[in-house]
């Protein structure tokens, strides 16, 4: 709910005692140093659904019942709006608000290079070399090679991204002052040497009734200023939920972790905290943070 709706529930007086009267469910448990599970004093949290928001779920919808906000699933077979452009899938809801991922060949990814043709093929994005096609600028000829290279060239311009060399378009490498290829930064990451940068990784995820918390760590070489949000995933039902981006985590100093406020055990449908459960956290969902290494930002634990 907007300010100027919360004024005209409670009143400037309890508006004022609130911590935040935002459109949302807070994810954290402020009292331990997150972003949520706030005490409204008995005023309600909602008037109508608009005041609720549900996050990192597209298989459900907020609700806001009898003053107080939920989520509802979207019926089996449901195709939510909200998809990934350009991953050759589409989201498709099931029962009870899982879901799973279907192919979708028309979901047709872009790589912007001109020396390749971008397909999806049973889900599965291809980018097929085009040989003989026309690249770069006029000035250089350059034609794409069997490789789904930009070669033949007048000029670093006619390359996309690498060298011009006696006339000829070069491979990325790890030293020639661009960021091309695998690379995180220039000629670093990727293939080439580590960068350096943070690397965020989740150490642990624990649960004490009502919450669930993950512990994340920097085992990179720096920090940043970049924050990020964390998710937290039900992989029995597919149900999760992602933190508050209004109140986000920054990145620890290197070498350092630390622990998330407490991220109800309900939003991911394990009500009283005690459910068998393998529960997947992924740190910086929304891939905000340049890290050394993209590929170990989840951990699972099996309760």
């Amino acid at each position: 709910m907007n300010v100027m709706g919360c004024l005209g529930l409670v009143g400037l007086g309890v508006c004022a005692a609130l911590s935040g009267c935002s459109p949302l469910v807070r994810d954290f448990d402020e009292g331990t140093g997150g972003s949520g599970g706030e005490d409204t004093g008995g005023a309600p949290e909602c008037v109508d659904d608009e005041d609720c928001v549900v996050r990192g779920d597209p298989c459900h919808v907020a609700v806001c019942d009898a003053g107080a906000c939920g989520r509802r699933a979207l019926p089996a077979g449901t195709v939510p709006a909200a998809q990934v452009e350009g991953d050759c899938l589409e989201v498709v809801c099931e029962e009870g608000g899982a879901r799973h991922e279907a192919p979708d060949d028309g979901d047709v990814p872009d790589d912007g290079e001109v020396c390749t043709a971008d397909a999806c093929d049973a889900g599965r994005p291809v980018h097929t070399p085009r040989p003989g096609e026309p690249c770069g600028s006029s000035a250089g000829g350059a034609v794409c090679n069997e490789l789904g290279m930009c070669a033949g060239c007048a000029s670093d311009a006619d390359c996309d991204g690498t060298r011009c060399t006696d006339g000829i378009c070069q491979p990325p490498t790890c030293s020639d002052a661009i960021q091309n290829g695998t690379e995180a930064g220039v000629d670093c990451g990727g293939a080439c040497p580590p960068c350096d940068l943070p690397d965020l990784v989740v150490r642990d995820i624990t649960r004490s009734s009502p919450y669930y918390y993950v512990e994340f760590c920097n085992v990179g070489s720096a920090g940043g200023a970049d924050t990020f949000t964390v998710l937290l995933t039900n992989l029995s039902t597919g149900e999760s939920f992602e933190s508050n981006p209004l109140y986000p985590f920054a990145i620890p100093p290197p070498g350092a972790c630390e622990v998330t406020g407490g991220l109800t055990c309900g939003l991911i449908g394990d009500a009283r905290c005690d459910l068998h459960i393998p529960v997947l956290a992924r740190v910086d969902p929304q891939a905000v943070v340049a890290e050394a290494s993209e590929g170990n930002n989840e951990r699972k634990v099996e309760f």
